[in-house]
């Protein structure tokens, strides 16, 4: 008896084909499964795509599975285990490592590597400082939150934040322009701080602020760019100190970086104005030429008034409460002045002078400094908003010092039932406006 000869293997273009757009995230294109199998013939392609036509969505260019099914189905049939999926997957983000940086390597690489399990080639992408600033685009929803999925993942592996302050040191060694190098660090520092590293995102603003004094000083709009991240550096060691950090060095640190920028910002004023002047006396100059030494100058001058505010502020933390009210008055003057009674940033001023009287208990001046803060938050932010129920609280604590239990009462139901609607503080900005007005002022039943 003669055995019948084995059946012939089944063929494995369907198998290679299939495997690549299970892998990819948003489709695979013609051109890249010919580059990436470049032993099947593009005519063998096209037959195999023209027999299950009935399987594909083609959209722009790219071919996915037309069902979840089909997709669970290839799964199955070729990529039964976790190793084939992952070699699958490795194979993609090296493919996609070699194309120019543009909108499809962007989408496909790093989630590539995610999926694959690439630890420090994940890390080596987000750490490409050419690569990075695209990811970072805040206008991009998609893939500024494609950069934090890919940090979280790989910060649970690997020390991701120290990577990338590794990264920036070798980019520092290239010596870009200074203007490239302050963009990236700056977005670098924002991002460790929106991560939940604030150690390391002042690290960042450190090695910014150390540069050398000529690049500091090297124009109006540098020195301009250099006080607000000194702005921004104080604002973060405040931050940690809200959050129960309590190390005065972090006080004293921002009210440094806080009283630079303030000297900064009073020369630029200074500046401003010189050039409006001459601008403005100038009959041959266009005119879009002095609209913009004006909004230059009222720029300057608002930035100037915010950071007497936030000097205040601080020193009300460090219990100088004679500078913080003087800063305070100080601002809320120069508020009054170069912008309008009622700016967001009044608001702030108003809220500090309330605590500091209410502290000194002078509480004549924090009730009149507590309601026009209320007034202020309504105005700018309306009757549901957190802001303006933080405001009702520094009011009823007034009231509550003076005797007056019954409105305070009201004024802590009214802020209760405004915080009630924002369970998660952190994802609640949007307004309520569908209440009366006296249900806000009193608060309602329901």
């Amino acid at each position: 008896n003669v055995l019948p000869p084995p059946p012939p293997p089944p063929p494995t273009s369907p198998r290679r084909i299939l495997s690549l757009v299970w892998a990819s995230r948003w489709g695979i294109s013609e051109q890249e499964i010919l580059m990436l199998l470049a032993d099947i013939p593009r005519i063998e392609l096209l037959h195999f795509f023209n027999l299950t036509k009935y399987c594909w969505h083609w959209y722009d260019g790219l071919v996915n599975f037309k069902q979840n099914t089909l997709r669970s189905a290839a799964e199955a049939r070729y990529l039964p285990t976790k190793l084939e999926k992952i070699q699958v997957h490795r194979q993609l983000g090296g493919y996609f490592r070699t194309l120019p940086l543009g909108r499809r390597r962007l989408d496909e690489e790093g989630w590539q590597w995610m999926m694959g399990e690439s630890w420090l080639e994940l890390l080596t992408t987000i750490n490409n400082f050419v690569y990075f600033p695209r990811l970072y685009d805040m206008d991009d929803g998609i893939l500024h939150c494609d950069l934090r999925r890919y940090y979280m993942t790989v910060n649970c592996h690997l020390d991701a934040a120290h990577g990338m302050l590794q990264g920036i040191k070798r980019f520092e060694e290239t010596r870009p322009e200074p203007a490239a190098y302050f963009t990236i660090a700056q977005m670098l520092a924002d991002f460790f701080a929106e991560v939940g590293r604030p150690r390391e995102s002042a690290e960042m603003y450190r090695k910014m602020l150390s540069q050398p004094a000529d690049i500091l000083n090297s124009s109006f709009a540098m020195r301009m760019r250099i006080a607000g991240l000194r702005v921004s550096m104080a604002k973060l060691l405040r931050a940690r100190w809200d959050k129960g950090e309590r190390d005065f060095s972090l006080l004293n640190e921002g009210r440094v970086c806080l009283e630079e920028a303030m000297a900064t910002y009073q020369d630029l004023c200074v500046a401003a104005e010189e050039a409006y002047d001459i601008a403005a006396s100038d009959r041959d100059l266009p005119e879009a030429e002095k609209r913009l030494s004006a909004r230059v100058l009222g720029q300057v001058r608002i930035l100037f008034a915010d950071v007497l505010g936030l000097i205040g502020r601080l020193c009300l933390a460090q219990g100088d409460y004679e500078a913080g009210e003087d800063f305070l008055m100080q601002g809320l003057k120069a508020f009054e002045t170069y912008a309008h009674a009622n700016h967001p940033s009044v608001g702030v001023i108003t809220q500090g002078l309330a605590e500091l009287h209410y502290q000194k208990r002078t509480y004549d001046k924090a009730e009149a400094m507590a309601r026009r803060t209320v007034m202020v938050r309504h105005l700018c932010f309306g009757w549901n908003h957190p802001q303006f129920a933080h405001a009702l609280v520094t009011l009823a604590n007034v009231l509550a010092a003076i005797g007056n239990d019954f409105e305070a009462d009201l004024m802590m139901r009214r802020q209760a039932k405004i915080l009630s609607m924002y369970p998660d503080m952190d994802a609640a900005p949007s307004q309520q406006p569908d209440r009366t007005v006296q249900e806000d002022v009193e608060g309602s039943n329901a």
